[in-house]
């Protein structure tokens, strides 16, 4: 039988020293554990056992909080696992799915390159000319307002190696003053316009003049465009108007929309007291 006295003799219960050795079946100091009761035995052995120091418990639940929440493993790396599984598939199957896996990382570097690159393209109003379209009637008159249809060269710079599409563009123009107040000039609409790529381009965009017999600011309005164009008297000079531009754009796959702004010259609309393709009628004959 095997004696453990001499060196459990050497350890107490009291202070701080090691708690009693645990009792073995058949194998027990008297000193500590009297009586052959195996299990009296062992609750004075966890009685004389000092607790865990404190925290100790906390972090193994915080350890085993932390793998709970851990994904399982056939819930990560799911593209390298998708990849290695690639290498079992026939080799005809794996030259196509690297095929298009490559395709696509050029697209998307191609795309961004293109749209990082990009330059807004600048417009440009260069002068009048006569309403586009067949048969477009160059005046209006529903019994109150007074349309005088014409159409705006515009010049468009597009630096860029894509076609922009431009479709919906609605505009507003208002004539300034010399008070600095501004008068409502007209409006226009063009439905769809392509601009090519690295290109100087004209287009005609529809305008039309609105004046309303019963607006007192249509009155100024049409007062200052026949003063600009010298019908009362002295040079015709150049008229500049303030315009907003909302119109829907797109490149590849991205539309946007687009609320521009700006002022424009070009010059006088009316020619002898008339507008482009009147046939000589003039404004007098109206009013």
């Amino acid at each position: 039988m095997y004696d453990n006295s001499n060196s459990v003799s050497q350890q107490t219960i009291h202070g701080n020293d090691l708690p009693p050795p645990p009792p073995l079946h058949g194998y027990h100091d008297e000193k500590y554990y009297p009586g052959n009761d195996i299990e009296q035995q062992q609750q004075q052995h966890q009685q004389s056992t000092p607790p865990p120091p404190s925290g100790q418990n906390e972090k193994e639940l915080t350890v085993q909080e932390e793998i709970s929440r851990k994904p399982h493993f056939t819930e990560r790396n799911r593209c390298c696992r998708c990849l290695c599984c690639t290498c079992c598939l026939p080799i005809w199957a794996r030259y196509i799915l690297w095929f298009i896996i490559i395709s696509i990382i050029i697209c998307v570097v191609v795309i961004g390159g293109l749209a990082g690159s990009f330059d807004m393209p600048t417009f440009n109003v260069l002068d009048v000319t006569q309403y586009p379209g067949d048969n477009a009637s160059q005046i209006t008159y529903d019994g109150q307002k007074f349309l005088f249809n014409l159409g705006l060269v515009v010049n468009v710079q597009n630096p860029n190696v894509l076609p922009i599409f431009l479709s919906n563009m609605k505009a507003t123009a208002n004539l300034p003053e010399e008070n600095g107040s501004q008068a409502y000039l007209g409006h226009g609409y063009l439905d769809s316009e392509k601009i090519p790529t690295n290109s100087d381009y004209n287009f005609t965009y529809p305008f039309s003049i609105e004046y309303d017999t019963q607006s007192s600011q249509s009155q100024v309005m049409l007062n200052t465009l026949m003063e600009k164009c010298g019908l009362y008297g002295g040079d015709a000079q150049d008229i500049t108007v303030n315009y907003s531009i909302n119109v829907n754009a797109r490149v590849l796959f991205v539309k946007l929309n687009l609320d521009l702004g700006g002022s424009a010259t070009f010059g006088c609309p009316l020619t002898n007291g008339g507008l482009p393709g009147l046939g000589g009628m003039s404004l007098g004959d109206l009013f």
